[in-house]
């Protein structure tokens, strides 16, 4: 029962400071600045989603659009919900970037520039997250082949 009252006491802390952290690290290896504007916010109106850690322990990242959820990630594992708040951001700064790629007007398909991107900096922060970045990218891939 122990781990279970710790857990509770100390969820927020955990979350907010490894959110910190990672994000210093994808500055590092990005070279970019991940503004607070970025980042989830307190409230379920937040634009960027917001955080919450449930009573019992469990992690929350939930994005809502007039009061309704439209991407939600419940864990137990602080771990899932730091890859989908980062996956948000990280996505955001690749695709950035393509846009002040020079070859960014001519390109037919766009994503050519950004999916690397995307890929590598999430698997400089975590090899798992490489992988489910390359899996999304391949499930994207599957709807909605490259031109």
């Amino acid at each position: 029962m122990a781990d279970y009252d710790d857990r509770r006491r100390f969820a927020p802390n955990v979350l907010e400071e490894s959110l910190h952290e990672v994000v210093k690290r994808f500055e590092a290896i990005s070279g970019r600045k991940v503004r607070k504007s970025e980042l989830p916010g307190e409230s379920a109106d937040d634009p960027n989603g917001f955080l919450s850690v449930d009573p019992g322990g469990t992690f929350r990242f939930e994005v809502r659009e007039r009061g309704h959820p439209v991407a939600e990630t419940v864990s137990e594992n602080v771990e899932d919900v730091l890859y989908a708040v980062m996956d948000e951001i990280v996505r955001a700064h690749a695709g950035s970037v393509a846009l002040s790629n020079p070859a960014y007007e001519s390109m037919r398909d766009t994503r050519r520039l950004w999916f690397p991107l995307w890929r590598r900096w999430m698997g400089e922060l975590s090899s798992d997250w490489a992988t489910r970045t390359q899996e999304e990218i391949q499930r994207i891939l599957e709807s909605y082949p490259f031109e």
